[in-house]
């Protein structure tokens, strides 16, 4: 793909984690292998439509994956977020962050039917957003379940088990030493 910050042409290498995790577990490894280890960023939609295209085409595409995209909590405390997919910017919560710190575009029109969405996660058990206020229940990114419906985004809480997707853009460095 073509990184949009430098134009530079850039190649990852995606990882399906066998194992089921926390959104918050699968981040605090990704120390663990190493520079230019990430959880799966979109930096462009052709970028997107290809990795989708290789997660069907290796029959993962009714499963969930958490993705590199998480919703900044200081921007979201006390404020309207629930999409009801009115072309509002409501339909856009705001604050969705990459790990890599650059915004979730959303001209890219990603989230699914519905989506954003939140839980009021102050009544128990939780139930549905009845206040329209987003109290921050679910604010990571995920793939969503089933089929071509998997292709788009949902928000999850962070403490659901899914199966990590990883990309790995390694770098790699040389020493020369004469003896």
């Amino acid at each position: 793909y073509t990184d949009p910050n430098t134009g530079l042409s850039r190649t990852s290498y995606y990882f399906v984690d066998p194992n089921q995790r926390t959104f918050t577990d699968t981040e605090a490894l990704l120390p663990n292998y190493g520079v230019g280890a990430s959880m799966y960023v979109i930096n462009s939609l052709a970028e997107h439509d290809a990795v989708w295209n290789l997660i069907v085409a290796n029959g993962y595409d009714n499963t969930p994956f958490w993705l590199g995209l998480k919703q900044n909590r200081s921007l979201i405390v006390g404020k309207t977020c629930d999409s009801n997919n009115d072309g509002t910017p409501d339909d856009f919560c705001q604050g969705w962050k990459w790990l890599d710190g650059s915004d979730l575009d959303p001209t890219w029109n990603l989230w699914g039917n519905g989506e954003p969405n939140d839980y009021d996660i102050n009544v128990s058990p939780p139930v549905p957003d009845t206040d329209n206020t987003d109290d921050g229940s679910e604010d990571y990114g995920h793939f969503n379940y089933g089929g071509t419906a998997g292709k788009v985004l949902n928000d999850y809480p962070a403490n659901t088990i899914s199966r990590p997707l990883y990309e790995f853009s390694g770098t790699t460095t040389l020493e020369w030493f004469e003896e």
